[in-house]
């Protein structure tokens, strides 16, 4: 037993001292690629260094497998009879054929009579260019452009074909295709000697018909523009979201449209500018009185045609109604109307309201509003048409009418006082007789005395106050009063002599009691009209007598003289200023003033005039104001004016 594992141990050590005896007869050394850089349009080719340690070994044939990027070259050796030891190097030559871009990992493995005896790896890198590109889009419609974005790796040169023929050698290329079809794209790419290509199919699709709206456009208000995207359409779209086939314009703007067909998109775009000229030349609503006038001559409009039938610029319309005109605009070219509702008056037609009126009473309030009036004037400018008055007078009025017409009229008032005696105030019962008592006016009517009377005169007999009542001829009512009084004797002298102003009149007074008679009738008042002796007869309401006085006459109106320039400087001439004048005045003011307002004089003694000094001073020469007021028995005034001083 412990004799057959020693066989055995010692037949292992054998074959394993034989086997590496037959290693080191064929050793695989080195790798080497003569022909770089490697491309993938030639043959690899590849050198393998060999040591065989003994002549009689034969290189017998080759086996080269590749998957994918790894290559095992198996080199098969042979010896069939002893090795006669000699160290030989060999080089053995390979061809690995095309292979494909990229790093290759190579193998080479020795074999010697079947067995594996040594190996060796390297690695080699096959170049050359790879074509690549990609289009912006594979589908699309004329008027469609595609850009074409290489993006090869290694070349140095391109070339890109059309469906066959050479169209750029640019690094990118791009087209518009303005026809329908199919296209193939091809990109050649070249480095090293070797090319590479790649291809894409585009499709271009005619599927949208034109649509062209033109050059933008102008075109007048009212009117309106339809814009058409077309027929066979499958959708539209329009600037405004609308989705129809067409759209009407009628205001100033941007339009645009995109139309789709068959997936293929087309748009078109036009600017629309509508004219809207000037409309309001007339007036909404106007009025006039007789006839109202349309001037529009330095309007930009020509060509009229009013609804009158007047072809001019200017119309005159005499009659209410609605008036209108059509014409062209110049600025814009359009046709424009516009229209007015007139009302015409007739000023004949307006009636007169002047009025001519007696009034009882303290108060008239007079109204002036008629129907159709729009505005009312008085005398005064007041607006209402409503006025108080209370005095008499004649008063004008303006009234405006419908259509601008006018009218002016006058109010004539008379107001008859309530408070008019109807009989004198007193009247004298005399010794053993009857008072009579007559109205001063004989137009009265409804009579009625305190005794009960109705005539126009009645008698009393006891003193005391009485009354009567009695009407007018306008219809007022008056009531007076007046008092039976015993008559005065008549034995006394009642007038003096007297004097009266040249040219004017002076009127005496009776005295209580007593009446002047004149023309037989009875006055409270006499007028003196001239100088002389007058016989004057006064009575006392039951006798009368004569009394006689001179009248002498007086020039009441004293003239009066201001000089233009006085010269102060004592040399006894025109030394002072004053009024120069013979008047005999009862009051006197004089005043003097600077040109600064200052009051440098004044005086209220006709004695004392204006000297030319101020405050102990020679005043300057210079122009200097003056006002002077001033009474006499008989009158009264004022007075100013400018004077010179000089030296």
């Amino acid at each position: 037993m412990k004799l057959s594992i020693i066989k055995y141990s010692l037949l292992i050590l054998f074959l394993i001292l034989s086997l590496r005896s037959v290693g080191q007869q064929v050793q695989i050394q080195t790798l080497t690629f003569p022909s770089l850089p490697a491309t993938f349009c030639t043959n690899t080719l590849f050198t393998v260094d060999v040591l065989k340690t003994c002549t009689n070994i034969t290189h017998v044939r080759d086996s080269i497998h590749i998957l994918g990027n790894t290559i095992h070259v198996y080199i098969f050796y042979s010896r069939n009879t002893p090795c006669v030891n000699q160290n030989t190097p060999v080089i053995e030559y390979f061809s690995l054929g095309k292979l494909s871009k990229g790093i290759h990992n190579v193998t080479a493995t020795g074999l010697l009579n079947g067995l594996i005896v040594s190996s060796a790896s390297a690695s080699v890198l096959i170049e050359g260019p790879t074509a690549n590109f990609s289009p912006s889009a594979t589908n699309v419609c004329v008027g469609d452009s595609i850009f074409y974005n290489n993006n090869s790796t290694g070349p140095n040169t391109y070339r890109w074909y059309e469906n066959g023929t050479q169209v750029s050698t640019q690094l990118d290329y791009g087209k518009l295709y303005t026809l329908p079809g199919n296209y193939i794209i091809q990109n050649v790419t070249s480095d090293l000697g070797c090319r590479d290509t790649m291809t894409h199919t585009i499709h271009v699709k005619d599927s949208v018909p034109e649509i062209n709206f033109g050059a933008d456009t102008t075109f007048c208000a009212g009117a309106a523009l339809v814009l058409d995207s077309g027929p066979n359409r499958d959708s539209v779209i329009w600037s405004d979201s609308s989705t129809a086939r067409t759209i009407s314009v009628t205001s100033s703007g941007v339009y645009h449209v995109v139309v789709y067909n068959d997936g293929c998109q087309l748009s078109d775009t036009i600017n629309v500018i509508i004219n809207k000229p000037i409309v309001n030349y007339l007036p909404n609503d106007t009025s006039a009185c007789d006839s109202i006038f349309f001037d529009l001559t330095n309007s930009p409009l020509v060509n009229f045609s009013w609804s009158n039938g007047s072809l001019s610029s200017v119309n005159k319309i005499l009659s209410s109604g609605n008036v209108w005109f059509t014409a062209i605009d110049t600025i814009t070219g359009c046709i424009i109307s516009d229209t007015s509702n007139v009302t015409v008056s007739n000023s004949s037609s307006i009636p007169s309201y002047s009025k001519d009126t007696s009034v009882c009473g303290n108060i008239f309030r007079h109204d002036i509003a008629v129907n159709g009036g729009s505005g009312y004037r008085w005398f005064d400018g007041s607006a209402n048409p409503v006025k108080d008055f209370y005095t008499s007078g004649s008063f004008w009025f303006e009234i405006d009418h419908q259509g601008g017409c006018k009218s002016v009229d006058t109010l004539h008032l008379t107001f008859v006082s309530k408070q008019a005696s109807l009989v004198a105030d007193t009247s004298h019962l005399c010794e053993n007789d009857s008072a009579y008592v007559q109205l001063i006016s004989n137009n009265y009517s409804n009579i009625l005395w305190s005794n009960g009377e109705s005539a126009n005169s009645s008698y009393y007999s006891n003193l005391g106050k009485e009354w009567v009542i009695a009407t007018d001829n306008l219809g007022c009512t008056y009531i007076d009063t007046f008092q039976i009084v015993e008559a005065i004797p008549t034995g006394e002298t009642y007038l003096s002599d007297t004097s009266v102003c040249t040219g004017e009149n002076l009127v005496l007074k009776a005295p209580d009691g007593i009446s002047f008679i004149i023309d037989n009738e009875r006055s409270k008042s006499f007028t003196i009209r001239s100088a002389g002796s007058l016989q004057i007869e006064l009575s006392n309401g039951c006798t009368s007598h004569k009394e006689y006085i001179d009248v002498s006459e007086y020039n009441c109106k004293c003239p009066m003289v201001f000089p233009d320039a006085f010269t102060p400087d004592r040399d006894g001439l025109n030394d002072y200023f004053g009024p120069v004048t013979t008047c005999d005045f009862t009051s006197f003011e004089l005043e003097i003033y600077n040109r600064f307002g200052q009051r440098i004089f004044h005086s209220k003694d006709p004695n004392y005039l204006f000297d030319g000094t101020w405050k102990g001073r020679d005043l300057p020469l210079a122009v200097y104001v003056y006002f002077f007021k001033y009474s006499t028995p008989y009158t009264k005034g004022n007075e100013q004016g400018h004077v010179t001083l000089g030296r």
